[in-house]
């Protein structure tokens, strides 16, 4: 009985000292649709920027275009790499339209994002 109540005690602890347990929790996510414009000479304000943010218990993001996972580099950049998920198009193409969702997990779970329609338009005033 004495073990079960020093058990039950070091639980209560741990849930109390901010330790994190569970799946991650989504804190911040993109809107329905993001649009963009084919333009090489963006400022990094400007760039199409997918947004995803977790709890600190969060361990690996991955993003997924068209229900198949994306490869990020090249044309797609992380934004602040290991502490965020959010993506960012350097230079966006025509073959960057689509639906994304972003993956956050860990070893209790994983979120998921709402899915994101990335489109182009016509010139933005």
């Amino acid at each position: 009985m004495v073990t079960l109540l020093a058990l039950a005690f070091a639980v209560w602890e741990l849930a109390n000292a901010g330790t994190p347990f569970g799946p991650p929790k989504l804190l911040v996510q993109p809107p329905e649709e993001v649009w963009f414009q084919l333009d090489d000479n963006l400022s990094p304000h400007a760039r199409p920027t997918l947004k995803c943010q977790a709890s600190e218990n969060a361990e690996s993001f991955v993003w997924f275009k068209n229900g198949r996972p994306l490869e990020v580099g090249g044309d797609i950049e992380w934004v602040r790499a290991g502490q965020s998920g959010t993506i960012q198009f350097v230079r966006p193409r025509r073959h960057h339209e689509g639906y994304y969702q972003c993956f956050v997990s860990n070893i209790f779970g994983t979120a998921v994002s709402n899915k994101v329609h990335l489109r182009l338009g016509g010139s933005f005033i």
